[in-house]
């Protein structure tokens, strides 16, 4: 009688297990770096949003924010935390024009990121900046 062997020997199963294994390392690398660009992009829109709701309160109160010199954000988040449904700043510095009474620089750290505004662009940095006085 013939012996019929099928199946695979613990070699090609040890083979199969370990490309299996490189593969699953190397896409885990993939999704922690795309989750660490959603963190930093999420904090971003979180330090937009508190500028831009700094920005609506000066535009529509009577009482404007005074942050023409360097500011701490802790003076500022009470005027605005009511209108901030999530994230606002921990620590940070921030620059009101006193002619638009707009944000003109800003230096936030949401959460794990410190994000720069410059008047025009956001930016992801690693220390909180000095900035200098609203012109």
């Amino acid at each position: 009688m013939k012996k019929n062997n099928k199946g695979f020997t613990l070699v090609e199963l040890i083979a199969v297990i370990g490309i299996i294994g490189i593969l699953l390392a190397s896409a885990s690398f993939v999704v922690i770096k795309h989750m660490n660009d959603a963190r930093k992009k999420t904090e971003q829109i979180s330090a937009k949003n508190f500028i831009t709701a700094v920005n609506d309160y000066n535009a529509i109160s009577d009482t404007k924010i005074n942050c023409t010199s360097q500011c701490n954000v802790s003076t500022v988040i009470p005027y605005v935390k009511q209108s901030l449904h999530g994230k606002y700043p921990s620590e940070g510095k921030i620059t009101i024009s006193p002619s638009t009474h707009k944000v003109a620089r800003a230096s936030l750290k949401i959460s794990k990121y410190i994000v720069n505004y410059d008047g025009s662009k956001y930016t992801i940095g690693t220390s909180i900046q000095s900035l200098p006085n609203a012109s």
